[in-house]
């Protein structure tokens, strides 16, 4: 890292980023460049020979940081050396806060005294396209040639039947379905909190939900809110029981209770609601308290 002129930075929670980052890598030492890939986390305090940063990182959930990018922030307040750098996001324009963090991500640099290479630039859905434009945005700013071509694999998926499901919030528009799935096949080992990425029809890109059950319930659990202009939230909510989805689960062990007997807190709203509900069902140690805050439908159809 002491000897590199580039330095690629990583924020991912899934691992799909550092596809994308790794043929950054390849292309720009294809062209002479001296590059160093890290983690976001592993930002050092100096790259002595560094004129350049570029940054490529994921959003987690509403705009927070992904796994590998939690520290950054932190350890960008040492940081001494002056590099210009570049910011690119990879995201979902449905969701409201799209590259989110990565906008965080750029402006903490700006405040830091750093000078732009390219404005924050976003990727939707892992858009190849998206990502081969920015690559020759990149090349012209750096008088090269930079060919960036780079398709995330499929991800390898089981199939889930949809087994039952109960839709809410209708009358108020706010439309929520509680679906549960069976595995065709051997059930995976999950707990609640976890997650499941449903691949849509046409695409290879998953969409994320937080599991309201655990593989000792014998079945999969979500919540879904339908979002305007969703491509799976759309595609769940018309599921017919007996229908299935292609899918696979993702731990996320940092979203759990932790072991204890003191009281527990838990505050959701809407679907959100979803992976406390799976906390309460499999407590048996501790008082827990679970404040809900949503849409409520006096004539007795449901809340969302």
């Amino acid at each position: 890292s002491r000897d590199a002129d580039t330095v690629i930075l990583v924020g991912s929670e899934s691992g799909s980023t550092w596809g994308f980052a790794a043929n950054l890598h390849e292309a720009l030492t294809a062209q002479g460049q001296r590059v160093h890939l890290a983690a976001m986390n592993e930002l050092k305090r100096s790259y002595p020979k560094a004129r350049r940063l570029l940054v490529l990182t994921a959003t987690y959930g509403d705009g927070t940081a992904p796994e590998t990018a939690r520290q950054f922030l932190g350890r960008l307040a040492a940081f001494t050396s002056r590099p210009a750098f570049a910011v690119l996001g990879f995201g979902d324009q449905n969701f409201p806060r799209f590259c989110g963090y990565a906008a965080d991500v750029e402006a903490a640099l700006h405040n830091h005294g750093l000078e732009p290479l390219l404005p924050l630039y976003g990727i939707d859905r892992q858009s190849a396209a998206h990502f081969s434009a920015w690559g020759s945005l990149l090349g012209g700013q750096l008088c090269i040639a930079l060919t960036l071509a780079y398709v995330p694999p499929r991800p390898r998926t089981s199939r889930f039947v949809l087994d039952e499901r109960q839709l809410y919030g209708v009358e108020v528009q706010a439309p929520v379905v509680r679906l549960r799935f069976e595995a065709e096949g051997r059930m995976p080992h999950f707990e609640a909190g976890d997650l499941i990425g449903v691949l849509p029809p046409g695409s290879d890109v998953p969409r994320y939900y937080s599991l309201a059950s655990s593989s000792r319930d014998g079945m999969i659990e979500i919540c879904v809110r339908k979002q305007a202009g969703g491509v799976c939230s759309a595609f769940l909510h018309g599921l017919s029981p007996g229908e299935a989805v292609e899918a696979f689960i993702r731990p996320n062990p940092d979203f759990r209770p932790s072991h204890s007997h003191k009281p527990l807190i838990l505050i959701g709203a809407g679907a959100g609601v979803a992976p406390l509900a799976g906390f309460v069902r499999h407590n048996r140690r501790r008082p827990v308290h679970l404040f809900f805050g949503g849409v409520y439908n006096t004539t007795g159809g449901g809340g969302s």
